[in-house]
């Protein structure tokens, strides 16, 4: 077994790569040091041999992890080009060739696919928008990355070059630039509420603070708190594994829910526009008309352990205490019968208190990459008598 496909395995089991694509590109990379450093054994056939080697390689990776859609696109592409190897090439030239066209492949299926989607994407995200998102997406981040620049660009063009006044140079600024003309070209134009859900918490973890490095505003809150963030949103962003033949969405846990919330939760009571980014490497001919047959399965425990819980299902007395002490300071008291009050908290309230949050979550120390950003709020919902 090649170095990198072990590597790549234990990478795959233990959770640190993770993501459709970042999981197709990890793969690729891999396939590629593989088809590069193979060396024909005497007496065997290059295209025959190496298709052999690759399928080992590839029932080890299931093993540690079964393979998305993404995965599985990226694998049947390697194995037909290299049944497809000419026997007339010299092993060099071959190898040379196979790597060249899994180069090609990560160029216009991952790299250029992914900047098309959130060049698309970002189109719809407009000045003032609320846009909530679920869990990490690479397409996601980098649509709103992209959004963000493009109008942070507009808004240099409006208000000439770094100032940021309320008049334009020249003309009067148009209405749709209005209400933004107050603010300076370096505030972001857009705000983005970040939902997030356990037990990977992977929005925190990646998407979170690469959206407050890059200045925008956000508020995190976890799934349970969906409907009380929702109403404020003006659209729903999500990323997805695969889209089937028949138009069925596969996605993490929870985003059905999301979508469905959006349907009955928007202002004033309409629904709010869900928006579903997509490479085509992660298209997929098979149809599936259930949420069960195809799930895959992880460790069960994960739920079980909960921070800030004694024995993983209580709540310690400490966080009790830190949960009360970030309620009185405004940022959500506990509700009864698994319902409450809430509210968008400073950041500095919201970490003072230590345990706030309603898993216990959202401590001191697990957001301490925050730095008590003026760009983070935190959405507390505090829950009573309700255990998972």
């Amino acid at each position: 077994m090649h170095p990198a496909i072990l590597r790549l395995g234990l990478a795959y089991s233990d959770g640190s790569v993770a993501g459709g694509s970042a999981r197709a590109d990890a793969l690729l990379a891999a396939l590629r040091r593989l088809v590069a450093d193979y060396a024909v054994p005497e007496g065997k056939v290059l295209s025959r041999d190496l298709y052999a080697v690759v399928n080992t390689s590839i029932g080890f990776l299931v093993e540690c992890r079964p393979l998305s859609a993404s995965m599985g696109s990226a694998v049947k592409f390697v194995k037909s080009q290299v049944a497809r190897s000419s026997a007339d090439l010299r092993p060099a030239e071959a190898r040379g060739a196979l790597v060249a066209l899994v180069d090609a492949y990560r160029a216009e299926k991952v790299e250029f696919a992914l900047a098309a989607v959130a060049e698309r994407a970002a189109g719809y995200v407009e000045e003032g928008d609320v846009v909530l998102t679920y869990g990490h997406s690479g397409a996601v981040l980098a649509s709103l990355l992209e959004a963000d620049r493009r109008l942070r660009r507009r808004r240099r063009a409006l208000f000439g070059g770094g100032g940021g006044g309320g008049e334009s140079s020249g003309n009067a600024p148009s209405p749709a630039s209005s209400s933004s003309s107050s603010s300076s070209p370096s505030v972001g134009a857009f705000r983005v509420i970040v939902v997030d859900g356990r037990p990977d918490l992977s929005a925190k973890e990646k998407l979170l603070p690469r959206l407050l490095e890059a200045g925008i505003p956000c508020t995190y809150v976890l799934l349970s708190a969906l409907s009380y963030a929702l109403p404020e949103a003006t659209k729903v962003l999500l990323g997805c594994s695969a889209i089937l033949s028949n138009g069925v969405v596969v996605a993490r846990a929870g985003s059905a829910a999301v979508a469905m919330a959006a349907a009955g939760f928007g202002g004033g009571g309409s629904s709010v526009p869900v928006l579903v980014c997509c490479e085509t490497h992660k298209f997929n001919k098979g149809v599936q008309l259930d949420s069960i047959t195809d799930n895959e399965l992880r460790d069960p425990l994960a739920l079980a352990r909960v921070p800030g819980r004694l024995g993983g299902c209580v709540r310690s007395a400490a966080s009790e205490g830190g949960a009360a002490s970030a309620g009185s300071g405004g940022s959500g008291g506990k509700g009864g019968k698994g319902g409450g009050k809430g509210g968008a908290a400073a950041p500095d309230a919201s970490l003072a208190g230590g345990g706030a949050g309603e898993f216990g979550e959202l401590d001191a120390g697990d957001t301490a990459w925050a730095s008590c950003s003026p760009n983070l709020s935190l959405l507390n919902i505090g829950v009573s008598g309700v255990f998972f």
